[in-house]
Parts: structure tokens; C-alpha cells; sequence
């Protein structure tokens, strides 16, 4: 949306952080209990017209309708999952070009 506060936050400060529930798709896989989903890094503008118009178009989107607007891609630096179970807390954390590192605590 052009004139956005928020692009106007990322353009004075690129960091950013997404929470949310963590929430499993696959109907294989256990559910998730209780906790936390985070993602962090940096928000890097996009000035690629061609670049923006492919990914709008992969979306089924009208890349001419977002002419104004300004696109960043994020450049993730970390993500954490914080999973509650009983009086347990289990923490996962992963961040680029190092291992899974896990955290208990009860």
C-alpha cells in the first residue's frame, strides 16, 4: 500500500519480528501444544520491477495495481519456537550456518 507507516518504519529501521501460534498442517505429524512462533531478521527493499512483477504474478496478482507500492523480501536471521508441554518449556532455536540448539526448562 503506498504511503504505508509501516514501510516507512522499515525504511528507518529494516528489523523486524513475526509472532504467532505454531500451528502444524500436516495431519502425520503431532499438533503443537501451547507456545510461541517468532522469525526475525531484516526487512531489504525490492526495487527489481521485474522481480516484483514475477512474484506478484506467481500469486495470481496484477503486478500494474501495485505500482506505487513499495516490496521488501525478508532476509530472515532467526526463527524460535518456544512449545509449552505440562510444566515443561522446550525452546528452539535456529539461526543461519549453525546447528538446532534446544533449551528445556520446567
Amino acid at each position: 500500500m503506498s504511503g504505508a507507516l509501516k514501510t516507512r518504519d522499515l525504511q528507518r529501521d529494516p528489523r523486524f519480528a513475526l509472532h504467532g501460534p505454531p500451528v502444524l498442517l500436516s495431519t502425520e505429524t503431532k499438533p503443537t501444544g501451547p507456545g510461541d512462533a517468532k522469525i526475525s531478521g531484516r526487512a531489504n527493499p525490492e526495487t527489481d520491477r521485474d522481480r516484483i512483477k514475477q512474484m506478484l504474478t506467481a500469486r495470481g496478482m496484477d503486478a500494474d495495481a501495485f505500482t506505487d507500492s513499495h516490496f521488501f523480501t525478508a532476509g530472515i536471521e532467526e526463527a524460535v519456537l518456544t512449545q509449552l508441554e505440562g510444566p515443561t518449556m522446550t525452546i528452539t532455536l535456529w539461526r543461519p550456518g549453525h546447528p538446532l540448539h534446544h533449551t528445556t526448562r520446567t
